[in-house]
């Protein structure tokens, strides 16, 4: 896949959501509610609230709302994202924007920031419990409040109004909207006209006492991954450099670490679709990489957004419960339970690195991720079994876990955006994986000396 060459526009209206009704009012400063997007640079929703700064005369305050009780997250997930953060405030303060990192119990939030604000911004975020946040956000201020969609090439629903069945069905809406809406990525953040005076914040303080509190209730070893935007700007240079060329042929070998590494910066918003696309758009070799960003990683927000309770059981195709279903009862040839698992205990000693691996860095290569899960339905008393142990630890080892891609991922080994194969046994004609073919194709024993002692 190649697309023209991408040519820069102002940000399309199509991006811009209103969730309230209510005007911009008389306020201190105008208010962007950071959470999906957690970056300065390419970052439409503070490009948006920038320009809004400028017109209303008012400086530009960011505040990022630490939640301890934020579903499935833990120590692990916090501790990445709050590095992040404290770069983001550090850069924001030198651009004359105010960044204010709270850990405030949300109804304090309104006296403390949102009632003072003369408009809200946020950055659109489509699962569950950030869309909520923002709703209920809009519905208890009195001041106007808007979401950009900045954490996707192609806005949500200008790409599709409905959830749509597979890559095959979604790529042609997507590809006949790329022209239009890519060439936002070279919107940059204008220059303030009213910086924000106050700056002298207890980011740091804020964030210590956070982590600590998290640290003792959710504690998890955190992964051996740095954080923040510069590190993404650094990783996707490299990956431009280094590994687009080959892409294409070595991006499915556990043991040549082919891929991009940039889900996890993607997942916390450290860097944007929109400038990942822009550089590599007129590269050679960059049409592989081109269908995972646009075409794979839109078809899964696609998924969580028009798919209610996107992280159950039941919202697997029809055709896939059924064959799985028919072939409950047969014979597992290992049964392990979900510690035994977690432990890392099988006798697969490539999956055993996987495991591994996921613990250590918090990030798992993409075929030993569809191994991995797939060998979990294999390995369990019933798919409905399979398919919570599968959620439970995807979301809590990676750092890109509790993501749309992630939901899909998990979903598409249970037959989620694939179609039916010949029939297997526990399968069904949902897709299998073998140690043998893993072997067959790939230098497995280079993989698993990465992570088996």
């Amino acid at each position: 896949m190649k697309l023209n060459k991408l040519t820069g526009n102002n940000m399309k209206s199509e991006r811009i959501h209103r969730l309230n009704k209510a005007p911009i009012k008389q306020g201190l400063y105008i208010l962007y509610l950071m959470q999906t997007s957690q970056r300065l640079h390419c970052n439409l929703a503070l490009c948006q609230a920038a320009h809004l700064a400028n017109e209303t005369g008012l400086p530009l305050l960011i505040v990022f709302h630490l939640k301890p009780d934020y579903p499935e997250a833990n120590y692990r997930h916090f501790r990445f994202m709050v590095d992040g953060l404290l770069q983001c405030a550090t850069d924001a303060i030198g651009f004359g924007i105010g960044f204010e990192l709270s850990d405030l119990p949300e109804e304090q939030l309104y006296s403390h920031y949102l009632n003072q604000a003369a408009a809200i911004i946020c950055d659109q975020g489509y699962l569950y419990p950030q869309q909520k946040w923002q709703t209920d956000i809009a519905a208890n201020v009195s001041c106007l409040m808007e979401t950009v969609e900045d954490n996707l090439i192609i806005p949500i629903a200008s790409a599709s109004n409905k959830a749509e069945w597979s890559a095959r069905t979604i790529r042609p809406k997507l590809m006949k909207k790329i022209s239009y809406f890519a060439g936002d990525a070279e919107t940059k953040l204008p220059p303030l006209k009213y910086p924000f005076r106050n700056n002298a914040s207890h980011n740091n303080e804020t964030a210590e006492r956070f982590l600590e509190t998290t640290r003792k209730n959710k504690y998890l070893a955190p992964a051996d991954l740095s954080s923040g935007e510069r590190t993404a700007q650094k990783i996707l240079n490299d990956f431009i450099e280094n590994k687009l060329t080959d892409y294409s042929q070595n991006r499915k070998d556990p043991s040549l670490a082919g891929s991009s590494r940039l889900s996890p910066y993607l997942h916390f918003g450290q860097i944007s679709p929109l400038q990942i696309l822009q550089k590599i758009n007129t590269l050679p070799y960059a049409g592989a990489f081109i269908e995972e960003l646009l075409i794979r990683r839109e078809l899964a927000h696609n998924f969580v957004y028009f798919t209610p309770h996107y992280d159950d059981y039941t919202i697997l195709p029809a055709w896939s419960r059924k064959t799985l279903k028919e072939h409950r009862s047969d014979l597992r040839p290992q049964l392990y339970s979900p510690k035994e698992l977690e432990n890392a205990t099988t006798t697969d000693s490539y999956w055993n690195a996987a495991m591994y691996e996921m613990q250590k860095t918090g990030f798992m290569e993409n075929t030993m991720r569809m191994y991995w899960g797939k060998k979990i339905i294999e390995w369990s008393r019933s798919p409905e079994e399979a398919y919570t142990t599968i959620i439970t630890l995807n979301n809590r080892y990676f750092l890109d876990g509790r993501d749309a891609n992630s939901y899909a991922g998990v979903g598409w080994c249970f037959g989620l955006h694939d179609r039916p194969w010949p029939s297997k046994p526990i399968f069904g004609t949902v897709r299998s994986m073998t140690a043998q073919g893993l072997a067959r194709k790939y230098d497995m024993n280079t993989y698993c000396k990465k992570f088996l002692l």
